[in-house]
């Protein structure tokens, strides 16, 4: 079965579900709802065993073993505990898991995927390291780095992009670990104390990672020019309206929470960040001029 026969084959999979959302991605498929007393818990337990006769009536397979069970929140002791079955088989729960390619906690932290992808880069730095040992040209080394090892530390980052100095600071030290290789190449090796890396940053183009996290706020522009159509993107990021005037034009409308998990999250970010980008900035018509305006702005080589 192909892709496209296979995606109009469980189309009709969300018709019948009545008290929860889902997610479906291919073949893997997510149901979630918030759980607050014993009445939602059944809800859910009535909507698995939907999907698991849905199943049964097109003759197709689920595999329980890879389904799991898993709560966000960050308030554990008013966590409803449930054993949630399809076809009479327990659900696994479990704390964290892969999705996507993200590793999602339940208590809304990504310091478990950042130690991931960290180790990962680290592993394929060390690869660079070993296979360049007699190049002598530090640019094939910066284009081999920017080409294996930075979209590591970039992708999804929308997503988890760190708020805690410490998270930061651990992935900033995979380039910081490479800029001193790539000056122990160019003949001037940094000295142990020394990591002021700003002189090499800017020379081969190696912006921090946590700039070119804050770069995305592109994203912002191509939702205001139309580019991007989707309505649940567009209402995260409508324009401020005021009955009177002011000089302060063009700012988002921006929720107030009180929680970090949903300040510090992606739509919450790139709505502060573009409120504080001068207006003369925000104001730019044309996406060429604003994304090199906005380069020179954001982007910080350290």
């Amino acid at each position: 079965m192909g892709p496209l026969l296979f995606i109009l084959f469980i189309n009709d999979v969300a018709k019948g579900l009545k008290h929860v959302n889902i997610l479906i991605f291919a073949d893997d498929t997510k149901l979630f709802t918030k759980i607050e007393n014993k009445v939602d818990q059944e809800h859910l337990q009535e909507e698995l065993d939907y999907i698991a006769n849905w199943a049964t009536f097109n003759r197709l397979e689920l595999n329980c073993n890879r389904c799991k069970n898993m709560t966000f929140s960050r308030n554990f002791s008013k966590q409803y505990n449930c054993d949630y079955k399809i076809f009479d088989v327990i659900i696994e729960k479990v704390e964290c898991h892969r999705d996507l390619g993200v590793i999602f906690e339940s208590s809304f932290e990504f310091g478990k995927h950042l130690d991931s992808i960290v180790s990962k880069a680290m592993r394929t730095l060390g690869f660079i390291f070993r296979s360049v040992s007699d190049f002598k040209k530090p640019s094939t080394i910066v284009y081999l780095y920017k080409t294996l090892v930075r979209p590591i530390l970039l992708n999804d980052y929308q997503i988890w992009s760190p708020f805690y100095k410490k998270y930061i600071k651990k992935l900033e030290s995979v380039q910081h670990k490479f800029m001193r290789k790539l000056s122990y190449k160019m003949g001037s090796p940094m000295r142990f104390d020394h990591h002021d890396y700003t002189e090499i940053a800017t020379k081969y183009n190696l912006s921090s990672l946590k700039s070119l996290h804050v770069y995305y706020i592109f994203f912002i522009k191509k939702v205001k020019s139309s580019f991007v159509n989707l309505d649940e993107v567009c209402d995260l990021f409508m324009s401020r309206i005021l009955p009177y005037d002011i000089r302060q034009l063009n700012e988002l409308e921006q929720k107030f929470s009180s929680k970090n998990f949903v300040i510090n999250s992606a739509s919450f970010k790139l709505r502060r960040e573009w409120n504080g980008l001068p207006i003369e900035i925000r104001n730019i018509v044309k996406l060429s001029g604003f994304k090199f305006t906005l380069k020179n702005k954001i982007l910080v080589y350290e």
